[in-house]
């Protein structure tokens, strides 16, 4: 497979469509920064060439994905969650909730939610929880289930 070699001409439409200027040459790979200039704020940013491929751009331009409580409903019907309190605001705050599969009381921040493997621990009878499947932990194994 023939490799691809980007020039900074060969960029310029991809700076034009996120609204940035070249202040340097393209630096010759996806995944070193390249110094530019945003054309809405004029603040100099040095993104990758993988990161603006991949539909980033300026931080301060493009505000963050803001989650509201009827958003985040099927995220949690997906997790066996029934929200007990409303959404914090805050993807690192504890949000409480009621598991759906076995009706006890948890508490987790949203981005543990999205990001861990494991659903949720919940404590005494440890009961781990995924998308697929309800796992009991095997105190006798003394290890968790992979």
């Amino acid at each position: 497979m023939k490799r691809i070699e980007y020039t900074t001409e060969s960029l310029l439409p991809l700076l034009e469509s996120k609204k940035l200027k070249a202040l340097a040459p393209y630096p010759g790979s996806v995944n070193k920064r390249w110094k530019c200039q945003c054309l809405q704020c004029g603040k100099e940013i040095a993104p990758t060439l993988g990161s603006l491929r991949r539909g980033l751009g300026c931080k301060s331009c493009n505000p963050k994905i803001k989650y509201t409580h009827e958003s985040l409903l099927p995220l949690l019907e997906l997790k066996n969650l029934k929200p007990l309190t409303p959404y914090p605001g805050n993807t690192n705050k504890p949000w409480k909730f009621e598991c759906l599969i076995c009706g006890k009381e948890v508490q987790k921040s949203l981005h543990s939610l999205k990001e861990s493997k494991w659903m949720f621990l919940i404590k005494k009878g440890v009961t781990i929880l995924n998308n697929y499947s309800v796992t009991k932990f095997s105190e006798s194994s003394q290890s968790w289930p992979r």
